[in-house]
């Protein structure tokens, strides 16, 4: 066999192995293109947690605090109200009510700014995925509300951290 000739086979062996592997990685890309896709698309309650999401971001954005406290949980205002009381009893009276702190949370601490990754509904309770920060969602009275207690006390408890003001003493919130 010459050395022309072996070239040649080993040039089609050759070929048809790495077309084989082109082929198989191209099926196997178009799989996963296909599987990618079908699973983008949101249920019915994914859809409506979303929504109520958009909705509540959109107020918070558009700095409408009068509906954008009516898109939180109750327990989220409570929390806020209680707060606003303590600091205005200890002397920061610049906050009469929790609204005037969930103004002041957002501009601070909260970053509704991202790329939704995940909706997570279980029951009534939901996460939203925006950017691998995830946001809680309740459903209260037949509406999705965001749930922001444990984010602001988590940076509530990083804001007092070394202050005069200890986040503890604040009335013990539990």
């Amino acid at each position: 066999m010459t050395s022309f000739t072996r070239q040649t086979i080993m040039y089609v062996f050759t070929y048809r192995k790495d077309n084989v592997r082109k082929t198989f990685f191209l099926r196997l890309i178009l799989i996963s293109m296909l599987c990618t896709a079908a699973a983008c698309g949101w249920s019915s309650k994914q859809k409506e947690v979303l929504s109520a999401f958009n909705s509540a971001t959109q107020c918070f954005e558009d700095e409408d605090w009068d509906n954008a406290v009516n898109m939180v949980s109750c327990s989220t205002m409570d929390f806020l109200d209680t707060i606003a009381l303590n600091l205005a009893q200890q002397g920061l009276t610049e906050y009469v009510s929790g609204s005037d702190l969930l103004s002041v949370m957002y501009n601070e601490y909260i970053d509704f700014n991202g790329n939704i990754t995940n909706v997570f509904v279980q029951g009534s309770k939901a996460t939203v995925t925006v950017s691998s920060i995830d946001y809680s969602m309740l459903m209260e009275d037949g509406i999705w509300k965001l749930e922001l207690e444990q984010l602001c006390r988590n940076a509530l408890d990083k804001a007092f951290k070394g202050s005069y003001l200890q986040f503890a003493t604040l009335g013990h919130i539990q």
